[in-house]
């Protein structure tokens, strides 16, 4: 088993906004793939939030080449709608993690 975890550092002021699209847009559009499912956001707490607030959203996959695949594809797209849409208010990163024991 395998986790395609996104972390997102999201200005204040765009979170609204943000989590409507993360909602409505960004999770069912990953899962519509077929290849990921169990999507899990959860709200990253730091000592200073000064710069935003962070969040990590997962999902699990079987295969490592979908999120492989979705890094090469998806993740280049992300980073355009994060541009465009948010106007450098909300920033990104994407980790691969493989679940070694329950």
């Amino acid at each position: 088993m395998y986790i395609l975890n996104i972390t997102f550092l999201v200005a204040r002021d765009a979170v609204n906004q943000w989590n409507d699209w993360i909602s409505s847009s960004f999770i069912p559009s990953i899962i519509a793939t077929g290849h990921f499912n169990s999507p899990q956001l959860a709200r990253v707490h730091t000592p200073s939030d000064e710069e935003g607030l962070s969040y990590a959203l997962q999902f699990r996959t079987e295969h490592l080449h979908a999120i492989d695949r979705w890094l090469s594809t998806g993740g280049a797209s992300l980073q355009q709608v994060c541009t465009g849409r948010f106007n450098g208010n909300v920033l990104f990163f994407a980790t691969t993690l493989e679940v070694i024991s329950h």
